[in-house]
């Protein structure tokens, strides 16, 4: 983390007026890099939470269905355990 703090900063206090000049045109020809790479990432958060919400509505309906079928069990159960006991 200091490297990436310290040697920047020492290049940029020991560099001259023509090589600031080149390094900043090279900033700016890479600058479309910059942009495409910010909107496949956009693209990909926008696709990851398309497919998070369409996970989250397959497993609602797979805990509805898990439901109905724990109440039939449990009404099965008791409706069993009602015909076993002796009156």
């Amino acid at each position: 983390m200091t490297t990436s703090l310290v040697v920047p900063a020492f290049l940029l206090l020991h560099a001259d007026e023509k090589t600031l000049d080149r390094w900043s045109r090279i900033g700016e020809a890479l600058s479309p890099v910059g942009v495409f790479f910010s909107g496949v990432a956009f693209v990909g958060i926008a696709v990851t939470l398309f497919l998070q919400g369409r996970e989250l509505r397959n497993q609602r309906e797979e805990l509805t269905i898990a439901r109905e079928e724990q109440q039939r069990s449990s009404a099965a159960a008791r409706s069993h355990y009602a015909n076993c006991t002796p009156a």
